[in-house]
């Protein structure tokens, strides 16, 4: 994206796209909100300067408002938005339906878009993890499980789908079959240090607290030394039965926008 704008500065699409990968940047847990999200409002700003009716401006700001800003009415205005500039902006769907359950509890009618947005992208891992996330999100861990394996299957490079199947399986009471597939995600992910966090969680519900302690030891040392997301640190926590120190890992979360 910095290249195109090398190119043109002006070029409104990249600026949005740049905006988003800041957002991503932060999900996934590669710098703290806080570094990040000065840049990817500043992207997001331009963006929506230089094409008001832009879609994908719109979802990227409503994205952003979501995830980090909990701005429910401006994340909820910003994806309407985007959808109703372009109904085939994939990400649109998928977002917009993320906020309609997560946020208003409203699963049906978020599971009608994020399952829209597969229908526009089929051959995309992405739109089919989101319903599996949103699926989850609901309680209905049987038919998420089936929409990740399906997602594993499109795109068997890309650690994410893995990671949500991992969590899917643990909460069907299946952490056996968890662990190959998340020991599947760390390897691909470069040992990502949400993966770790789930994958000890199916060491201890497999009765192997040895492995889970060794993977919370790996994540707090890590964190000396890297950034590691305050939830994710809680989640090994919690695994290893340290619920007195997961719950103020959570905290700090909260305050961290993480």
């Amino acid at each position: 994206f910095n290249q195109a704008l090398a190119l043109d500065p002006n070029y409104a699409a990249a600026h949005a796209g740049l905006g988003d990968t800041w957002t991503l940047l932060g999900i996934h847990g590669v710098a703290p909100p806080k570094q990040i999200l000065p840049s990817a409002r500043t992207a997001i700003q331009r963006a929506l300067e230089l094409a008001p009716d832009l879609a994908e401006a719109h979802c990227a700001a409503g994205t952003l408002k979501l995830v980090f800003d909990w701005d429910w009415a401006g994340a909820a205005r910003d994806l309407r938005r985007s959808i109703q500039l372009n109904p085939r902006l994939v990400a649109g769907q998928y977002w917009l339906g993320i906020y309609l359950g997560l946020v208003e509890r409203k699963f049906e009618e978020g599971l009608a878009h994020v399952r829209r947005s597969v229908e526009l992208d089929p051959l995309a891992a992405l739109p089919l993890t989101h319903l599996g996330m949103l699926l989850m999100a609901a309680g209905r861990h049987e038919e998420a499980t089936e929409a990740l394996k399906q997602a594993t299957g499109l795109t068997p490079t890309v650690y994410v789908p893995f990671l949500y199947l991992g969590a899917a399986l643990n909460w069907l009471g299946r952490p056996a079959d968890a662990i190959p597939v998340l020991e599947t995600a760390a390897m691909m992910s470069g040992r990502q240090p949400i993966s770790l966090a789930t994958l000890a969680v199916s060491q201890a519900l497999t009765g192997a607290p040895d492995h889970a302690e060794a993977l919370h030891d790996e994540l707090v040392a890590r964190s000396r030394r890297e950034y590691v997301q305050s939830a994710v640190l809680g989640i090994a926590d919690a695994a290893v039965g340290r619920m007195d120190e997961a719950f103020a890992l959570l905290e700090r979360a909260c305050e961290e926008r993480d």
